[in-house]
């Protein structure tokens, strides 16, 4: 029988930025959805420290944001922004699967997304 490696899951954490894993590996431990981080930076994809989260229920976002803040506090993380963003996505969807008859719709939908950005950098008091 094959033995269990019991801190798997760590191992995706290896390849993210160093300062923004900790906080990942946080809210992840707190059943937060996020998607994509950056430390923010010179050679970074963004100029702040950033954490997207994809929120469990769009109709309740408000409350989520008020978890991950409470998260974040709880732990000694300050000088933070949390912000609600909206966008529309537009996809084709194909309605028929047939050689000869192949009909597009167009859709468009709706998606919620959390960011989480700090003022300057990632700020946590000592404990």
């Amino acid at each position: 029988m094959k033995k269990i490696k019991l801190n798997a899951i760590d191992t995706r954490y290896k390849t993210m930025d160093k300062k923004i894993r900790p906080v990942v590996e946080l809210l992840r431990r707190n059943m937060v959805n996020t998607f994509t981080s950056c430390d923010g930076g010179k050679g970074h994809s963004f100029e702040r420290s950033i954490i997207r989260i994809y929120p469990f229920d769009d109709s309740n976002v408000d409350l989520e944001v008020a978890f991950i803040a409470f998260v974040l506090i709880r732990e000694g993380y300050y000088d933070f922004n949390i912000k609600i963003e909206k966008t529309r996505l537009y996809s084709a969807r194909r309605e028929q699967l047939s050689f000869t008859n192949c009909s597009w719709k167009g859709v468009v939908s709706y998606c919620c997304f959390i960011e989480i950005m700090w003022v300057d950098k990632i700020r946590r008091d000592s404990k």
